[in-house]
């Protein structure tokens, strides 16, 4: 197997540009190969072809939001880490995201080490 193909990968679910393309360069640095779209439908539709190893996916976005994008990928899924990054801090949006199976949750603004950390098991080699 090269070494290609056996990267990890990452897809990033934001509607906000720049959001996709800072966590396209933490995760990179990582060492996952990463996919940008913007928004859970698009993730969705990904995944159905090829599941990541893990799933970055913001709060609100257009066409389908964060928690049924969450409860959709691990519904189907369930072996693909699923983090939460949103600016949406309030505990009530946490534990929605944590009951439709979100993996970990990170609020924005977000640094390099938070990202990492999020990543869990799937960011050791």
């Amino acid at each position: 197997m090269s070494e290609e193909t056996a990267k990890r990968r990452a897809l990033v679910a934001d509607d906000d540009p720049d959001i996709g393309r800072i966590l396209r360069v933490f995760l990179q640095r990582l060492g996952f190969e990463v996919e940008v779209v913007l928004d859970g439908e698009a993730a969705v539709e990904r995944i159905a072809e090829r599941p990541p190893d893990v799933l970055f996916t913001d709060y609100m976005m257009p066409r389908m939001g964060g928690i049924e994008t969450v409860a959709n990928v691990k519904s189907k899924h369930p072996e693909v880490r699923v983090v939460v990054v949103t600016a949406q801090g309030a505990e009530d949006v946490k534990g929605d995201f944590m009951r439709a199976g979100a993996d970990a949750y990170v609020e924005k603004p977000f640094n390099f080490a938070t990202i990492s950390e999020a990543c869990g098991p799937a960011s050791s080699d």
